[in-house]
C-alpha cells in the first residue's frame, strides 16, 4: 500500500523542489525528507506543516481512503 512516501515525493516533484529545498521551506532537515520518502512517518506537527505547504489535506498526504472511518462519535 502506498502512503506518505509516494505522495510526498509526488508533491515535491510536482513543485520542482529538491529534498533540500523542501526541507528548508518547512524548517526540517533534508535527512528527514529522505526518511519520509523511504516510509518513515513524520510527527503530527510535521505532517500538518507538509500538508499546509502542499495545500492538501493530511489524509491525502498519507493516502488515507475517504471510506476509512477514523472517528465516529456516538449519538444519543
Amino acid at each position: 500500500m502506498e502512503g506518505i512516501e509516494s505522495s510526498l515525493k509526488q508533491e515535491r516533484e510536482r513543485l520542482g523542489l529538491s529534498q533540500k529545498q523542501l526541507a528548508a521551506q518547512i524548517g526540517i532537515s533534508e535527512r528527514s525528507i529522505f526518511n519520509f520518502e523511504k516510509g518513515r512517518a513524520p510527527s503530527l506537527q510535521t505532517a500538518i506543516r507538509l500538508s499546509a505547504y502542499f495545500g492538501i489535506p493530511v489524509e491525502q498526504l498519507f493516502r488515507i481512503p475517504d471510506s476509512a472511518v477514523v472517528f465516529s462519535p456516538e449519538t444519543n
